[in-house]
């Protein structure tokens, strides 16, 4: 679970096997602090929690399209969860964690993932990547 500014707010202990995203969340049964607003994607179809606000995609109807503005609202919804994925990304960094561990630990295996998450979020919090935010209007004024 991530922000927007990409800061990892909670990491799942590791289930053995195949598991679904949902039953997972079932299983750690969190509580989140008053209106909290959670982007999800279709893993998640059906899951709710006291405080929170769920928004999903609009799935493709059987033997169906969506609608122009479906789509439309699913754009949106994925340009704002894009941020999940480059946090994937920046966790990801550390090779260790992407590449093939070949070590019969497995707590050392999670232990490995957390660390490249603590970095992560490090990395995150450094005042040299506030200042590249703070300057983003150079960017702007030279792509327009």
């Amino acid at each position: 679970m991530c922000t927007k500014e990409q800061y990892i707010c909670y990491l799942s202990p590791t289930y053995e096997g195949k598991q679904h995203d949902k039953s997972i969340a079932d299983q750690e049964a969190l509580s989140y602090p008053k209106n909290t607003t959670m982007l999800l994607d279709l893993g998640y179809v059906g899951y709710s929690a006291e405080n929170l606000t769920v928004i999903l995609p609009h799935k493709k109807p059987y033997h169906d399209e969506l609608t122009l503005e479906q789509k439309q609202q699913n754009t949106k919804h994925s340009q704002n969860r894009v941020c999940n994925e480059h946090t994937m990304k920046g966790i990801k960094r550390m090779r260790i964690v992407k590449d093939l561990l070949r070590l019969n630990v497995f707590n050392y295996a999670d232990s490995l993932f957390i660390n490249a998450c603590a970095l992560h979020n490090f990395r995150v919090k450094s005042p040299m990547r506030a200042y590249s935010r703070a300057n983003s209007h150079v960017s702007k004024i030279i792509f327009n």
